[in-house]
């Protein structure tokens, strides 16, 4: 229980309680409170409007353990919260359609609550403290929630918009330790991640509806963690430069048709995973940097998995199980391991890289008929390893009739099963081996192995 002990509290509630029962178009509220002993104070409020009503109120509390309930309606208002200390608790509503409320929080410890029905709706929050809880809960279209600016650490901000075109957002911030989620239901809705920065961060997005869009742009820090979830058609994670720093994971999660994620980190030891569920996607990981792990796994038709590496010393896989899919390694750097599955018919896989060394290349198509490998590698001590389980496949080379692996100290090892199979290629180098098992009927082998002149 709250003891109101001091005249300004007293002050301020009468004018509360004064505003609310009077409440007009075009009317402001100014409530200012400091607590300068022990006691709380309390901000209880409640302002109607129209559909243009215009409103304003403005309630600033400073010191330890006061309270705001604010409850505004009505179209065009503003409401401006700031709370300056330790402690204190906010919970403020809207109804209406395009209402603007900001929150400024300096201190720790702080829990700030919002909620906004209707359209075109407007929340910022700026933080400078740690271990302070914002909750944002907007229903309606249009609407825009997120943290815009601040500092701090072991914060907590936690947004859910449902409706179309929302869009959410951590932009400016920096701090360790902080949990971002937000929850996106319906169509069109954005989630931007911009100059935020820090170390052992978690960022979890889901997105359940049409056309939704994951921006991380750039995002820098180590030992972070970022979760994304969509579900729908048509959704799109794209971060081609987002992620910068070391010991980051990534997974995220697709569910749905004619969805795309393109994703780049730079850094070392990151684990990024992709799993996409439907037909017609596209995903695409690029790596800069040394012992980074990336994993694209893909269930449906026509998809497409690509992944790219500059560096030593990374972990490729790409896991494909369906029809018509394809999948792209290309490599720069040295002593990395690739391996791509394909499970179904008329699949293709493309491994390119120049100028590498001790790579390891290991391609499995299996049941299925009419799929390719094709290979062009080029450096020393390369290892391809390939299996087709099937007939009508093909091994050959990336824009050519056949593939092409140069280096010395390599090794060559390419076994297809199955019938009216065919191998194309060419190995150049010395002390290099070459194996091509065929088992069936009606397969072609066609290899020239030479050495330099």
């Amino acid at each position: 229980m709250f003891k109101f002990t001091s005249r300004k509290t007293l002050l301020a509630l009468s004018v509360a309680a004064c505003i609310s029962g009077q409440a007009l178009a075009n009317d402001s509220a100014l409530v200012v409170q400091t607590n300068t002993g022990n006691e709380e104070n309390l901000v209880q409020l409640v302002q109607t409007g129209s559909a243009s009503s215009n409103n304003l109120i403005l309630a600033q509390q400073v010191g330890t353990g006061n309270t705001k309930n604010i409850v505004q309606s009505g179209s065009n208002n503003l409401l401006n919260a700031i709370a300056v200390g330790a402690m204190n608790t906010a919970e403020l509503s809207q109804s209406g359609a395009s209402n603007e409320l900001v929150v400024d929080v300096e201190g720790d410890d702080n829990t700030i609550s919002i909620e906004q029905d209707g359209d075109a709706n407007w929340t910022t929050a700026e933080f400078e403290g740690d271990a302070n809880l914002f909750t944002s809960i907007q229903t309606g279209s249009d609407n825009q929630s997120g943290v815009r600016t601040g500092a701090g650490n072991n914060n907590t901000v936690d947004i859910e918009q449902d409706g179309s075109g929302n869009v959410g957002g951590i932009v400016g911030f920096a701090g360790n330790d902080n949990d971002i989620a937000i929850q996106q239901f319906g169509s069109a809705n954005l989630f931007i991640a911009s100059r935020f920065s820090g170390n052992n961060n978690e960022v979890n997005v889901f997105q359940d509806g049409r056309a939704n869009d994951f921006r991380p742009n750039p995002v820098s820090g180590d030992d972070n963690v970022v979760f994304i979830d969509q579900r729908g058609d048509a959704n799109l994670i794209q971060a081609p430069i987002g992620i910068q720093g070391n010991n980051n994971v990534y997974d995220f999660m697709q569910n749905g048709e004619t969805n795309s994620i393109l994703f780049g980190t730079i850094g070392d030891n990151h684990e990024s995973t992709i799993a996409q569920t439907g037909n017609n996607n596209e995903a695409e990981l690029v790596l800069i940097g040394d012992n980074n792990a990336g994993t694209i796994d893909t269930v449906g038709n026509s998809n497409y998995a690509g992944i790219g590496f500059n560096g030593n010393a990374n972990t490729g896989r790409i896991n494909q199980d369906g029809d018509s899919n394809s999948a792209l390694m290309d490599v720069a750097g040295n002593r990395n391991l690739f391996t791509i599955n394909q499970n179904g018919n008329e699949n293709e896989t493309i491994v390119t890289g120049a100028g590498v060394s001790e790579n390891s290349v290991d391609v499995t198509q299996r049941n299925g008929d009419l799929n390719l490998v094709d290979i062009l590698l080029a450096g020393s001590g390369n290892d391809v390893s390939i299996l087709q389980l099937g007939n009508q496949n093909w091994v050959g080379g990336n824009g050519s009739e056949s593939f092409q692996v140069a280096g010395s100290n390599g090794t060559v090892l390419i076994s297809q099963q199955g019938n009216d199979n065919m191998v194309l290629g060419a190995q150049s180098g010395i002390d290099n081996v070459l194996q091509v098992i065929q088992v069936g009927s009606f397969n072609t082998a066609i290899v020239n192995q030479n050495a330099p002149q």
